[in-house]
């Protein structure tokens, strides 16, 4: 789960990386491993723009190793499945360029075609997700006390009135 909060600082505009990586699932198993709440180094244009920032720094700071690792120790590939909320972002990393984007510095332009070579690949899937079913959300912004609950519970420190979805759907709970 990668999310990020456009131009959230007040100060200067920077957005938020808010990733909840790597998740393992399974049958009756939901264990989230890390996740981490980053202000990212340059100012974003547009809510896409931050999205794919974001999305770079949890594929290749979390989600590529920790494939990797989990392929060594079982012996076998795994898939990979990336969980995005915004649609123009998931539109843009599968056809690699965007000219809305145009304007994104040659370090973000490198990030959107690696993204691409990766979420390209067989083992790596790129989900479009609704954004109240967004576990990495909490970490993008302050949440309203209301949404707490929930927030925890899609991060499995609540107990889920009910027993994880099968792997094949959405790991989360509603």
């Amino acid at each position: 789960f990668v999310d990020a909060g456009f131009a959230g600082d007040k100060e200067d505009t920077k957005s938020t990386s808010g990733k909840n990586f790597p998740v393992l699932t399974g049958p009756n198993t939901y264990f989230p491993l890390t996740w981490s709440s980053t202000k990212q180094t340059a100012t974003s244009r547009s809510t896409t723009e931050s999205e794919v920032v974001s999305l770079a720094l949890g594929v290749f700071s979390e989600a590529i190793p920790a494939s990797i690792l989990w392929t060594l120790i079982l012996g076998r590939d795994i898939k990979t499945r990336i969980y995005e909320d915004n649609q123009a972002t998931i539109t843009v990393v599968k056809k690699g360029y965007s000219k809305k984007l145009r304007h994104i510095s040659r370090t973000h332009k490198v990030n959107l075609g690696s993204l691409k070579e990766v979420c390209v690949n067989d083992s790596t899937e790129l989900v479009c997700i609704e954004t109240k079913k967004q576990a990495a959300d909490i970490f993008t912004k302050a949440l309203a006390p209301n949404l707490w609950d929930h927030a925890l519970e899609m991060l499995g420190i609540q107990k889920t009135s009910r027993p994880p979805p099968p792997e094949e759907e959405d790991p989360r709970p509603n």
